[in-house]
């Protein structure tokens, strides 16, 4: 088993302020348990990277130096944000030679999660493109007040 420090990368889809986003939050929540277990991490808010030269560049270089990629974002009628679309085509143009896994979460308001399963349909499309080895999705409906009920139970009853 190798020493090496595993990285993630968690790319935040929603084009809200940092702190201000359940896509941040709910990404944040699994990057702090990666960390716990020994993971280095990165964040990148794509709105904001997507905007000059030098963030496309940071974001390209971030995902040839990741062993996994964990990207959270909002369901926008049916679909990923465009600025998500937009890094996903970049990734691809420079497709890596590393086998990156990725994982998605999309989350939206509705109660029931099955609005999310259009969206999460699109991701399949870009794998091969981009180099990624097979990874999971986690489709959340009613987002914010379904995690913060799971949170605090765990805060309650302990992990």
């Amino acid at each position: 088993m190798s020493s090496e420090v595993k990285r993630v990368l968690f790319l935040v889809g929603s084009p809200k302020a940092p702190g201000k986003s359940v896509s941040e939050a709910l990404g944040a929540y699994v990057i702090d348990t990666m960390e716990a277990r020994g993971w280095s991490s990165e964040t990148i808010f794509i709105r904001t990277t997507l905007q000059s030269d030098k963030g496309r560049t940071t974001l390209l270089e971030a995902v040839e130096d990741t062993d996994l990629i964990i990207l959270s974002f909002p369901l926008y009628v049916d679909s990923l944000p465009a600025p998500v679309i937009r890094a996903m085509e970049l990734i691809s143009e420079r497709r890596s030679e590393r086998n990156t896994r990725f994982a998605a979460i999309s989350n939206c308001g509705f109660p029931e999660a099955q609005h999310n399963e259009c969206s999460s349909r699109h991701l399949p499309v870009f794998r091969p493109r981009l180099g990624f080895g097979v990874g999971r999705r986690s489709c959340d409906g009613n987002g914010w007040s379904r995690f913060w009920s799971t949170i605090e139970r765990r805060r309650r009853d302990g992990p």
